[in-house]
């Protein structure tokens, strides 16, 4: 796999933010006191990040943890669970993506579509296509079409001949632009470049962490000092789960221990009367959809 391609930029981006969601959680939960957070700014968006070295390297060590299974596209949900005091679940924050398939199938199709203008808007002199100019011979195309226009009508063997070879060339310049728009997306060693291609990212990032912000679930009031908070992640599917180090393991949850049950998400075939779900904003990424929810608990 391209440690730079597609799905890796996708990570890469998608683990920033979710290093600087976590932190911004941790604040309006009140999980820490408020003098362990300093003022920050990311994505254009005042926040509130946590200064303490310790807290900081774990919560990087798991976004780490998380990029490698973004990549494998094994992750269907990740949750920040605020515990009490007893380890039991009393809310969740809940990323639920569906990602990777959906954006490759819909990246190689973009960057058809915009060689395609460029092409066009090359042929015809409108629009801002300019990449074209410098990997393709466009006076070799003029050539071409010339002759087919100088030829007339009167030897229509030839007129269709010099027609299929322009619209052969013609095919073959579109390929070539294809291709490179394709080399430069997948060498890019980061995220702008790509998917600006359809979408502000960070305008998107932003909305979802002002909704943060403002969107403390209705809770009584608790003493940050009996609270604290776990990093679960859901696969898609039964398996080992996060890449699990020495000195940073992961470890399975039990649906069948009472304390476990609360840090995992509602499953539809057994729905909890006692959970409440908060919808907090869901947005498209290039093909990639991000939705963001509270389970009150």
């Amino acid at each position: 796999m391209n440690p730079s391609g597609p799905r890796a930029v996708v990570a890469d981006v998608l683990s920033e933010f979710l290093e600087v969601a976590i932190h911004l959680i941790l604040f309006v939960r009140g999980i820490y006191t408020p003098e362990l957070f300093e003022s920050t700014q990311k994505y254009g968006c005042p926040l509130k990040t946590a200064r303490h070295p310790g807290l900081t390297a774990y919560i990087q060590q798991i976004v780490k943890s998380i990029r490698t299974e973004l990549i494998k596209d094994t992750i269907h949900r990740i949750g920040v669970v605020t515990l009490n005091s007893e380890g039991k679940g009393i809310d969740r924050y809940v990323f639920e993506m569906s990602m990777f398939q959906s954006f490759e199938e819909g990246l190689i199709p973009s960057l058809e579509l915009d060689a395609g203008n460029d092409l066009n808007r090359k042929g015809t002199g409108k629009g801002k296509g300019r990449a074209i100019d410098q990997d393709v011979d466009m006076d070799g195309m003029r050539g071409i079409d010339g002759n087919v226009q100088d030829r007339g009508s009167g030897n229509n063997d030839g007129d269709e001949l010099l027609q299929q070879r322009s619209k052969a060339y013609r095919i073959r310049l579109l390929e070539q632009e294809r291709q490179r728009r394709v080399q430069i997306a997948e060498d890019r060693p980061r995220f702008s470049g790509l998917m600006t291609l359809t979408t502000d990212v960070e305008a998107l990032f932003r909305s979802i962490l002002l909704k943060i912000s403002v969107s403390r679930p209705d809770l009584p009031s608790s003493d940050s000092d009996n609270l604290s908070f776990t990093v679960v992640v859901e696969t898609k599917s039964e398996g080992p789960g996060p890449e699990a180090k020495p000195d940073f393991p992961w470890s399975p949850i039990s649906a069948t221990v009472p304390n476990e049950q609360t840090k995992i998400s509602v499953q539809p075939e057994a729905p909890s009367t006692h959970r409440k779900i908060i919808p907090i904003k869901t947005v498209d990424i290039a093909g990639v959809q991000l939705e963001l929810y509270i389970e009150s608990l």
